[in-house]
């Protein structure tokens, strides 16, 4: 009578009752994976807004990623998060279908754009007032 008691009293158990055992929305395999870790640490810490739908579309896109790349991708989103801003990040299942780490090039060929120096800047207003005042030297 007793174990009938407490049958009835024990809440009964749905298929969305299973333990979770991933902080990755439900994503097993990703659970111990710190590379994927640090690769959603890097987009959170660059201000990125990610819901559970995100993380879990990024871990889908992660199974896709060799495991030799994995350190590469990860390497390559947190120089991206040090240098980039949030709005420019974009969502890190699309930086993995994007996989810019295997991306080849020269790097920049150009110089660096730059301000002016205050020298600079008061070189060419004295060019501008001389010109207005002596148009016919100029």
């Amino acid at each position: 009578m007793a174990e009938a008691r407490a049958k009835a009293e024990a809440p009964k158990k749905t298929k969305n009752d299973t333990p979770k055992t991933s902080t990755v929305a439900g994503s097993n395999f990703a659970a111990g994976d710190e590379q994927f870790r640090r690769l959603i640490g890097a987009f959170l810490a660059a201000g990125v807004a990610l819901n559970a739908q995100d993380q879990m579309e990024s871990a889908r896109e992660w199974i896709g990623v060799s495991a030799d790349q994995h350190e590469a991708a990860t390497s390559e989103a947190e120089r991206q998060a040090r240098g980039t801003q949030a709005r420019y990040m974009g969502l890190p299942q699309n930086f993995l279908r994007k996989r810019p780490w295997t991306r080849r090039g020269p790097g920049r060929v150009l110089p660096l754009p730059r301000e002016p120096s205050k020298a600079e800047t008061a070189q060419a207003e004295a060019t501008r007032r001389f010109s207005e005042r002596h148009p016919e030297i100029t």
